[in-house]
């Protein structure tokens, strides 16, 4: 049941919201689980105030699920930030950028950063978090000021409350002419009690396309969003999963359309399930004979050697 809701939208503060209860149907772990939601009629963005949880300590990182699947960068290989900022970097050098700094944000207890320090040694790269929770030297404060070429948050901006504000400081941390990147799942429009994602604790915000171009260009009007399937979608990651790139640079949207025109989906961290590996192949090698793009795919899955 739904009934009109008082509160503007977090993401396009259009007044025309309603508040509305789902439970949880997708076999999971959230299944049974009921959330209030409000919802924008306007640009489609779900918001569960009351489904927070605090990330300020260490402990809240201990028990990770998403560690066991290969997303978050640990001693012996690394996660999905670690190809996000590759990404990054790779379409700012098909634009003629420089790049001198990547900043992983809300980065928790991923090893991304030492990897990347590792082998982009001629690149500053920093952690940014609401605590330097792996006492690292590299680490940067929240409210810093200081700017990066390319900027990540991975699984980061659907923990985000206070829409305006936080994107105002995440975005803050942009170079004028550098890309920021962000992974999250994308509402593509089907009842969200179909969707395990919105009910995971602390996901207090589910996206549209639609409203995170509100929100970039709310923060900055010269800000473009291009959105991007990663390759552990099939599967392991679910349709919905996208990278979210956001730049204002005119150089950068031609790189990355350049970039995608010999890829199928943007790199990401290995299917570590035999299984679904073995069936993402599969489809590929169906395809593969006549399709130069899915190639490309093939190459990226033998990069990254999948189980």
């Amino acid at each position: 049941m739904s009934e009109h809701s008082s509160v503007h939208c977090e993401a396009c503060d259009s007044p025309n919201t309603r508040k509305s209860k789902f439970t949880c149907e997708t076999v999971n772990d959230q299944f049974g689980k009921t959330l209030d939601f409000i919802i924008c009629e306007d640009c489609n963005f779900h918001f569960a105030p009351g489904n927070t949880h605090s990330y300020s300590s260490k402990d809240a990182f201990d028990a990770d699920p998403y560690s066991a699947f290969g997303r978050v960068g640990t001693d012996s290989k690394p996660g999905r930030e670690y190809s996000m900022a590759r990404m990054g970097k790779e379409i700012l050098d098909l634009a003629g950028k420089k790049v001198g700094s990547i900043l992983l944000f809300g980065a928790g207890l991923s090893k991304d950063h030492a990897w990347l320090r590792k082998e982009l040694s001629s690149v500053r790269v920093s952690v940014c978090d609401l605590e330097n929770f792996q006492n690292i030297d590299n680490f940067v404060p929240i409210d810093s000021d200081e700017r990066f070429d390319v900027l990540v948050a991975c699984e980061c901006i659907e923990h985000f409350t206070e829409l305006e504000s936080n994107f105002t400081n995440l975005l803050s941390k942009l170079s004028k002419n550098g890309i920021a990147i962000f992974s999250t799942n994308i509402n593509d429009g089907a009842s969200v009690s179909r969707h395990g994602y919105p009910f995971i604790v602390g996901h207090t915000s589910y996206y549209s396309g639609r409203a995170l171009q509100k929100i970039a260009k709310r923060i900055d009007a010269s800000l473009e969003v291009d959105f991007r399937a990663p390759l552990a979608c099939p599967g392991q990651l679910g349709s919905k999963k996208r990278h979210v790139l956001m730049h204002s640079d005119p150089a950068i949207r031609e790189a990355i359309s350049e970039y995608f025109a010999g890829r199928l989906m943007a790199d990401s961290e290995p299917i570590v399930h035999p299984t679904l590996a073995f069936r993402v192949r599969r489809l590929l090698n169906r395809k593969i004979r006549n399709n130069p793009v899915i190639k490309s795919v093939a190459r990226a899955i033998h990069r990254r050697r999948l189980p």
